[in-house]
């Protein structure tokens, strides 16, 4: 995976899905964590995202996918855990080919890495008291980009 550490720091190369269907978002949570996000994971080594996405959604979601359109690459600089972050994420439109997934009653519990992480769909007119990360995605899942956009999120301070 393209993740090294540098002291208190952490690079990393994330690619994630916003897989929306009839007004619900599919997001992830790991077990501990205060917070959602775009399930996906991280780019192994020579390995291009929409490959990188498709192998994480076989492995977490246990199906095929259909990637779609590029809608954002956001540069992140923020703290977890006490270290600092800088990610670099692709953001794609992402639809899974197994029907069940897409029943919006449908959750899924998995241990990736010895970590147990839930998969849920929530309805995206009712994402404003959910702690999704990248915040910005509470908003923008609703309206989707029409071109790519590329963000830069810096919660830390220039350095």
């Amino acid at each position: 995976m393209l993740t090294f550490d540098r002291d208190r720091n952490r690079f990393n190369h994330r690619v994630a899905g916003a897989c929306i269907h009839e007004g619900h978002v599919l997001l992830t949570h790991a077990e501990g964590e205060n917070f959602w996000i775009l399930p996906g994971g991280r780019v192994e080594l020579l390995e291009d995202t929409r490959t990188a996405l498709k192998r994480e959604m076989s492995e977490e979601l246990g199906c095929e996918t259909n990637v779609g359109r590029l809608l954002w690459v956001v540069e992140g600089f923020f703290e977890l855990s006490g270290r600092n972050y800088h990610e670099v994420a692709f953001i794609y439109e992402l639809q899974p080919m197994e029907p069940s997934v897409l029943h919006h009653t449908w959750t899924c519990h998995i241990i990736d890495g010895g970590m147990s992480i839930e998969f849920r769909w929530f309805p995206l007119q009712d994402l404003a008291p959910v702690n999704l990360q990248p915040a910005f995605l509470r908003k923008a899942l609703q309206n989707s980009p029409t071109n790519t956009t590329h963000l830069v999120r810096r919660e830390l301070p220039r350095s």
